[in-house]
């Protein structure tokens, strides 16, 4: 059960938990997107979210990607119950290592 004052805060805190989970795909080298992005909604769908979307994208232009380098942009929408949550995690993704959560610009 949530102990937290204000539900909307927890919710939100799951949400962002949840997108650990294609930091550390990134990290462990994967670089296919779609399978970044499975990782993420797996993650999410078992903590009973649904998901509107999970995208890997260029964080330039949010283009398509073929392969997850450089600046790139984890976006998801879920619900958790009637509330609809937006998160985001900005990565830097490099043959030497991934940083996660760096600036846009």
């Amino acid at each position: 059960m949530c102990t937290c004052l204000r539900r909307s805060v927890c919710k939100r805190e799951r949400c962002s938990r949840r997108l650990e989970a294609a930091r550390r795909s990134l990290e462990s080298g994967e670089r296919n997107p779609r399978s970044v992005e499975a990782s993420a909604t797996d993650t999410l769908r078992s903590a009973g979210l649904r998901i509107d979307y999970a995208e890997l994208r260029r964080a330039a232009d949010l283009s398509a990607l073929d392969v997850a380098k450089g600046r790139v942009i984890l976006a998801l929408a879920a619900h958790v119950g009637t509330t609809r949550l937006i998160d985001n995690m900005v990565f830097d993704v490099h043959d030497d290592g991934v940083h996660a959560d760096v600036m846009l610009y």
